[in-house]
């Protein structure tokens, strides 16, 4: 029996190798990650969406005119040398008349205003 105690000896030391191997794998072994998954689906938008934003002129300049309207004519392009006097655009005639137009129209209703007054005040004197 004596001839036995050194295999088991081995055996045992053999074993604690083992489980003491067994051990780190599983400390080793990471937790498995939740994963949450769907299907995709095609879905209509709840509104549409709209985006902010300016809108600007292809050419623009620095230049300015004494009254609005838009350019009809532009006789130089950027980077074109102008001598002082030359016209370098042209306004749109018609915005031009219908602004002169409205002006007229805005001085009529002022001068109805101020007749219609002077005859209430007339009125309230008498």
């Amino acid at each position: 029996m004596a001839h036995h105690g050194p295999t088991l000896l081995i055996l045992a030391l053999a074993a604690s190798l083992l489980a003491a191997g067994c051990r780190e794998q599983v400390q080793a072994v990471e937790r498995p990650v939740a994963v949450r998954v769907s299907a995709a689906r095609m879905e209509a938008l709840a509104a549409p969406e709209s985006y902010a934003g300016t809108i600007r002129a292809r050419v623009e300049t620095d230049l300015g005119f004494q009254v609005a309207g838009k350019i009809a004519r532009r006789l130089a392009d950027v980077g074109t040398r102008v001598e002082k006097g030359q016209v370098v655009a042209e306004l749109d005639a018609v915005d031009l008349r219908l602004d002169a137009e409205a002006k007229e129209a805005d001085l009529r209703a002022a001068l109805a205003v101020r007749d219609q007054a002077e005859a209430a005040e007339r009125r309230v004197a008498a």
